[in-house]
């Protein structure tokens, strides 16, 4: 594996697990749609905004031209993603 992301809006606070190689990680926060209380329709539209969310961010990271970028360049891009994308 070359890149490790978290996604779950709880696990900014806990340590990722330890891989074997140098891997790039990140930590993306995205709430958990599972814990969300509403009604049908609002859980029905609160499941449709964190697909828009992990949708835009999966697609930005596909596109990082990794082959071009040093390996810091390329951590703070994976950084920078999850930045854009709470706004």
């Amino acid at each position: 594996m070359n890149f490790v992301l978290a996604v779950c809006g709880n696990a900014a606070a806990e340590g990722c697990p330890a891989w074997l190689g140098s891997q790039l990680s990140a930590h993306w926060n995205i709430p958990d749609p599972v814990k969300f209380e509403g009604s049908e329709s609002e859980r029905i539209l609160h499941f449709a905004e964190i697909y828009r969310l992990l949708s835009r961010r999966i697609l930005a990271f596909a596109n990082l031209p990794v082959e071009s970028l040093d390996r810091i360049s390329l951590q703070r891009q994976i950084d920078q993603i999850d930045a854009e994308g709470s706004k």
